[in-house]
């Protein structure tokens, strides 16, 4: 099902529309047994461990986030209201912020990586990631 998943949030990051609007999650449903709202959990939980592992950019998390918004607007909640809401602060500069504030950092990856440890992901999103050296060096990779 993640699979299937990174490739609906891909879609997302790489379409001119939106992919999920007004029923292109329905097949996804279909085949993994979900529900709308399981269907909204899974997606943001995708994105926003893709974002906290790094594969994923902070403007490639906020599109896909945000064609999750496109498909349920007021009726988002839980999980993914705080993943798509946590994105969403990163969009703008806040008026209390001095000038050069990078907004997603201040906000977003912060945020995304307090709700994923609220929901035990952290440890997921951090063990997944594997030093191993390259070539005897220091630097990682996955």
């Amino acid at each position: 099902m993640e699979e299937d998943l990174r490739k609906l949030a891909l879609e997302c990051i790489t379409s001119e529309s939106n992919p999920l609007w007004p029923d292109g999650f329905l097949p996804l449903c279909a085949k993994h047994g979900l529900t709308k709202d399981e269907f909204c959990h899974a997606f943001a939980r995708v994105v926003a461990l893709e974002f906290a592992h790094g594969e994923l950019s902070y403007a490639e998390g906020d599109a896909a986030m945000n064609c999750l918004f496109g498909i349920v607007d007021i009726d988002l909640r839980g999980f993914a209201w705080e993943i798509y809401h946590a994105f969403d602060a990163g969009e703008y500069q806040h008026g209390q912020d001095p000038p050069g504030t990078i907004s997603w950092q201040k906000y977003t990856l912060p945020r995304v990586m307090e709700v994923l440890a609220a929901e035990g992901l952290l440890l997921r999103a951090y063990n997944s990631f594997k030093p191993k050296p390259l070539g005897g060096s220091t630097k990682f990779r996955r």
